[in-house]
């Protein structure tokens, strides 16, 4: 494969793919390049010309070579030059070279210069750091002459605009403001400038930097509560020292205030109980953060397909033109600051609930099949949803999923036969109050498992109420019952038909505060739960149970996200008897530890048909004589993860991960040597419904050597 890449990159263009007849006097442009770009990544020139080349692309719409567009081109190679701060840098002409009857290579020659460094950043428009009655803004100094050349068009801009010859001595004072908190909002986004502000003296200029500086002070001035903000960037450029000065002049406007709240797009679910969780009053001041967690709380409901909440405001662009706004220019720049200043902007706006709801009844049919290394499986899923029954937006869900099992795989059958699940699920919002939800679940299962086809019922209810957005305790009660319904049950030291029947006391809180529950690029979260499974309330054993979990996702860039996981589970014995097989801890899978397949992870007990022959860290290291082993899970399990996330275009991305992780029998048999080790790529394609993720998770210390296992499931693995 790596031959073939090499092969690929060194011909530029002599392999093509596609039409090959381009027509009488047209040629294929089959490379474009740069000689002299020494620099400057190409790939930042070459995306603004008209000529392009493709090799590999559609097989019908090959890029043809047009001479007319060659020397718009060279205009345009050199205003993409200044906007990387490259003033001086031209394009001395072209050269077109024939590759064969119908494809040729097309060449710009061009010689970069020096590079404009940034000599200084001024802000201006911020409120003066003494008292607002005596001072309440701070006029701007004399304006930056000369526009930004990478605020005009990419393909007609001309370095020549930055001429500093061009200057207008005008002054422009913002218009006073005598309201306080506005002062105050000002005065706290003046303190952030150091983290928004990404030009430091001495950087290349460039015009990217320029627009994420301007937008980003922007947004903070949006968050504040100034809706109708803007901020105009500016740059002086010094050619014969080749630095420039960039400004940033704030025109923040009026602190924006709500007037009313409206519903829209609402009919089965009323207004009211829209509003219900809405904590918004008239003359609060209109803040973005507030929306977003309100957003929240209405989805929550689980009746609507979106929410939005957005203040109904015109527009800065349709009210003083979209070309005056954000960027200035050698004659403008006082003008169009003069020009916002005197825009009077209401002080006060509606705020609009914007809802779209889903249908309250919803019958869903499918059929899928699943692969793992372990286990494949075809079922058919019918459900049914309510998402009002009997009114109030409580909802009931009932779904049955038959299945047929096999094991390992359809083409190599050991064990197989029919399995599936059934479910019922009931939650009501606001019981009590509001906030607080009940929730009632109850399910059965067959499943086939290393000893056979198990069967599992089990119910629950809970309770459980979320403050300030963020903080979530619950307690619950949970039955369960479990046993071999066809195959081994175990005997011997470990006896897995020994216990069936437990119940749990639950108590636990999660801490989330992820950007996105099904795909999250930046935040933290945490949960940990504890149970008591104790005689007194029903159980058949007495133990106690504690689970730990916490994540973290960094964006580093807007492209690349790192996640961290961390895991503890443990069964705490409360008598003599340890805590049953059924309670143990089972690992591996697409959610899990990936070097395994799903709950494959741990000791295995070995057997010599019904005699108990130990627990091994792999089913090779049974003892000489052993006829099988079983993946039973254990009452320690440790777990951690790492993923680096790429974003790419069209919804696809791609991971690279590194998991660890054991299950240990008891605590007595933790040994911190055994961790298993895995690592491997991944892909993901994003839809609404989560990304649809495919895994390949090779295992580094299994005995027997390199392991790999596939996983293909919905959703981050974490």
């Amino acid at each position: 494969m790596t031959a073939v890449l090499v092969l690929l990159v060194g011909c530029q263009g002599l392999v093509r793919l596609g039409r090959h007849e381009p027509g009488p006097g047209r040629m294929i442009v089959v490379h474009v390049g740069l000689e002299g770009s020494l620099t400057v990544d190409s790939d930042l020139i070459m995306d603004r010309l008209a000529t392009w080349s493709d090799n590999f692309g559609s097989l019908d719409n090959k890029p043809l070579l047009d001479l007319s567009v060659l020397r718009d081109d060279e205009r345009r190679i050199e205003s993409a030059y200044a906007a990387q701060g490259y003033f001086q840098a031209r394009c001395t002409g072209h050269r077109v070279e024939t590759v064969d009857d119908v494809s040729v290579r097309v060449f710009f020659r061009v010689v970069e210069g020096k590079a404009t460094r940034v000599a200084e950043v001024i802000l201006g428009g911020f409120p003066a750091t003494g008292p607002a009655e005596d001072v309440p803004t701070t006029p701007l100094d004399t304006p930056p002459a000369s526009a930004d050349p990478a605020l005009a068009d990419p393909a007609l801009a001309d370095p020549a605009l930055a001429d500093p010859t061009l200057a207008d001595p005008a002054l422009i004072t913002p218009v006073p403001t005598t309201d306080a908190e506005a002062i105050a909002r000002l005065k706290a986004t003046q303190l952030k400038m150091d983290a928004l502000v990404t030009l430091e003296k001495d950087d290349t200029w460039t015009e990217a930097a320029v627009v994420a500086t301007r937008n980003a002070v922007h947004e903070a001035l949006i968050d504040q509560g100034f809706i109708f903000a803007d901020v105009i960037a500016t740059t002086e450029v010094n050619r014969r020292q080749r630095d420039a000065t960039v400004r940033f002049d704030v025109v923040p406007g009026p602190l924006a205030r709500i007037a009313a709240i409206r519903v829209a797009g609402n009919s089965a679910v009323t207004a009211e109980r829209v509003m219900r969780r809405v904590d918004l009053a008239e003359g609060d001041i209109v803040e973005r953060g507030r929306f977003e967690r309100i957003e929240g709380r209405i989805f929550e409901l689980g009746v609507f397909f979106s929410v939005s909440v957005k203040p109904d405001r015109t527009t800065v662009d349709a009210t003083v033109g979209a070309d005056a706004v954000g960027q200035g220019s050698p004659t403008d720049h006082a003008s169009t600051v003069e020009r916002l200043q005197k825009v009077e902007w209401p002080r006060v706006v509606d705020i609009i609930i914007t809802v779209q709801e889903r249908p309250i009844h919803e019958i869903r049919a499918g059929a899928g099949i699943a692969f793992d290394n372990k286990q494949n499986q075809g079922n058919v899923l019918v459900g049914y949803q309510n998402r009002s029954l009997f009114g109030g937006q409580r909802y009931f869900d009932a779904t049955l999923r038959p299945a047929y099992l096999v094991q390992p795989a359809f083409w190599d059958v050991d064990q197989h036969g029919p399995g599936g699940a059934a479910a019922l699920a009931f939650r009501q919002p606001a019981f009590l109050e509001e906030y607080l939800l009940l929730s009632l679940n109850a399910d059965y299962t067959i499943g086939l498992e290393d000893r056979g086809f198990v069967h599992a019922a089990t119910a629950a209810t809970a309770l459980s109420r979320t403050f300030f957005d963020l903080l979530t305790p619950y307690v619950g009660y949970k039955l369960s019952y479990e046993s071999v319904l066809d195959g081994e049950e175990g005997s011997g030291e470990v006896d897995f038909g020994r216990s069936n029947f437990l119940t749990y006391l639950e108590q636990g809180v999660t801490f989330d505060w992820r950007d996105n529950l099904l795909d999250p690029r930046s935040g933290i979260y945490s949960s940990i739960r504890v149970a008591e499974s104790l005689a007194a309330l029903g159980s058949d054993e007495d133990f106690f149970r504690v689970e730990f979990d916490a994540r973290g996702y960094i964006p580093v860039t807007s492209w690349l996200v790192f996640a961290l996981r961390v895991g503890w589970s443990e069964n705490i014995a409360l008598t003599d008897t340890p805590a049953p097989e059924k309670a143990w801890f089972k690992g591996g899978g697409a959610s899990d530890m990936r070097g395994f397949a799903s709950q494959d992870m741990g000791p295995r007990t070995c057997q010599k048909g019904d005699e108990f022959l130990g627990f091994v860290r792999d089913g090779t290291d049974c003892p000489d004589g052993a006829d099988s082993s079983f993946a039973d899970g254990g009452d320690v399990k440790a777990l951690a993860g790492f993923e680096a996330r790429v974003i790419l275009p069209y919804n696809f991305g791609v991971v690279a991960f590194l998991d660890a992780g054991q299950i240990w029998t008891r605590r007595d048999d933790i040994d911190w040597g055994d961790i298993e080790l895995a690592f491997g790529p991944g892909l993901r394609y994003y839809t609404l419904v989560g990304p649809i993720s495919a895994d390949v998770g090779f295992l580094l210390t299994h005995p027997s050597g390199f392991e790999y296992t596939f996983h293909i499931s919905i959703g981050q693995a974490f």
